[in-house]
């Protein structure tokens, strides 16, 4: 059994990521990179890290958490945390630990507490005011899936 289990999930893991899209991590690859604010004309704006700016307009893979929002069926958009918040007692997510999804071409998902896999294109949110639980990124998913694996 143990045999069994260890190729289902190698094999789960080299197949779950959709074709043309490269897989992320949420922890190491965004998260930990996190953001900077500097002053510019007398605002605070946000500073992305060069590495993360690398992946805006790419086509990537991500997983994460839906952050429970007011919806629970029929989701068109939501926020991807890197976790689900359980050892923080909930909360809101740090800005660097959240992304916006948008599922594009009527789409939709219902709300899951496990653990989700996303693929889409990454972007900025163009429009961040730094409101509570307004993400900095966005990806506009074509998919949005229970992930296959936890890794």
């Amino acid at each position: 059994m143990t045999v069994g289990g260890t190729l289902l999930t190698v094999h789960r893991y080299r197949t779950e990521v959709p074709a043309g899209f490269q897989r992320i991590s949420f922890t190491r690859d965004i998260s930990r990179k996190g953001i900077g604010f500097a002053e510019r004309d007398g605002v605070p704006s946000a500073v992305i890290p060069q590495d993360v700016m690398a992946l805006v307009g790419k086509k990537i893979y991500v997983k994460g958490f839906m952050y429970p929002g007011s919806r629970e069926n029929y989701i068109t958009q939501f926020v991807l945390c890197k976790d689900n918040g359980q050892c923080c007692f909930g909360g809101e997510p740090a800005l660097q630990d959240m992304i916006g999804i948008q599922l594009q071409d009527d789409n939709t998902t219902d709300f899951t507490p496990t653990l989700v896999g996303v693929a889409g294109t990454l972007e900025l949110n163009e429009n961040y005011q730094g409101g509570k639980v307004e993400p900095l990124y966005l990806l506009k998913a074509e998919q949005v899936a229970e992930a296959l694996t936890s890794l």
